[in-house]
């Protein structure tokens, strides 16, 4: 499993900030970071010998040995962290309602000989839409 290191826009950081959360794994990830620098300076360059420092980028860098979180210069890392290891979701409540099984099927799209007009189609559809233009009142 890939631990996530989160960073804010423009913060620099070093091979011992990483090692708190990736331990043995620290070196790795920084040196894999520090190729990804040189090829990508306009997201993440050097502040010096010894760190890096995230651009005016948001966003997720992912190696082979862990993900660098880069959020918006606007959020509170503090309060991202607590948040985000108290957050526990519920994951069967989200799979069971994402199951395309609890669909039920309706049977006249289903038979061989089903045809429709897409012109019809297209235009039911379009009534549907919230403030459309071509809504009958």
């Amino acid at each position: 499993m890939n631990s996530t290191f989160s960073i804010i826009e423009y913060q620099a950081f070093s091979k011992e900030d990483l090692k708190e959360i990736f331990k043995e794994k620290a070196e790795g990830f920084y040196k894999e970071l520090e190729d990804f620098a040189k090829n990508n300076e306009n997201l993440l360059g050097f502040k010096n010998k010894n760190s890096l420092k995230a651009k005016n980028y948001v966003g997720i860098i992912q190696t082979k040995s862990g993900v660098l979180e880069i959020l918006p210069k606007c959020t509170n890392l503090d309060s991202y962290k607590k948040e985000d290891s108290s957050s526990n979701h519920d994951k069967e409540k989200l799979r069971r309602c994402y199951e395309l099984d609890n669909i039920s099927k309706n049977n006249d799209f289903y038979e061989k000989d089903f045809k429709f007009n897409p012109k019809n189609l297209l235009i039911n559809m379009l009534k549907t839409l919230k403030n459309s233009p071509f809504k009958k009142s």
